[in-house]
């Protein structure tokens, strides 16, 4: 996504808004290496869960699941909060305005992170190659959306596109995980917290 919000930013704004939003992203990509650090040390312990899962096994994992989105949001709102304060110690001031748009992306690469969670059901029914054609169709939307959005709101339309373009994948990835693994997302045992 970065690429392709460069690329478009690099072409109609000119290459330093494109080092802006470059500075931007390598920020906001910190809550993306951090999820992609948990989700690698879930990954086993999933797959041999979700190999023979009974309803009761089911119901950990959607409680799991829960638990990690709400932990993400918390996440993210001390990431906004940190961020500011450490983005002037680390960067030079001609990059300042980029500070806007961290939290944009955040946002962006929280909804990943959501979505990452769920492609492991599509890996455990052989379903790859639903992943490859959502993560094409998401490169797609967020080159779209940035030749909308890249001449009304400037730099800040690559980050509103990647925002859109990882929020659909997320809500795909969900919507079409249904037809793949059936798991008790709204079973009351499932929403009880004891």
């Amino acid at each position: 996504m970065a690429s392709i919000d460069v690329l478009f930013l690099g072409n109609m704004l000119g290459l330093e808004i494109a080092g802006i939003y470059t500075v931007a992203y390598s920020i906001g990509a910190i809550i993306g290496i951090v999820h992609d650090a948990l989700l690698k040390v879930w990954s086993p312990e999933f797959y041999e869960r979700i190999k023979n899962a009974d309803i009761l096994t089911k119901i950990k994992l959607v409680k799991f699941t829960y638990v990690y989105m709400l932990f993400s949001l918390l996440f993210l709102i001390a990431f906004m909060f940190i961020t500011p304060y450490v983005f002037i110690l680390m960067v030079d001031e001609k990059f300042f305005s980029a500070l806007h748009i961290i939290p944009i992306i955040a946002v962006g690469l929280t909804f990943e992170a959501f979505r990452k969670l769920f492609i492991g059901y599509y890996y455990n029914k052989g379903k790859n190659w639903q992943i490859a054609k959502i993560t094409l169709f998401s490169g797609m939307l967020n080159a779209f959306l940035n030749y909308i959005f890249i001449p009304i709101y400037g730099i800040d339309g690559a980050a509103y596109a990647t925002v859109l373009a990882y929020l659909a994948v997320f809500l795909i990835t969900l919507k079409k995980l249904n037809k793949i693994e059936i798991m008790p997302w709204f079973d009351k045992r499932s929403l009880q917290w004891h």
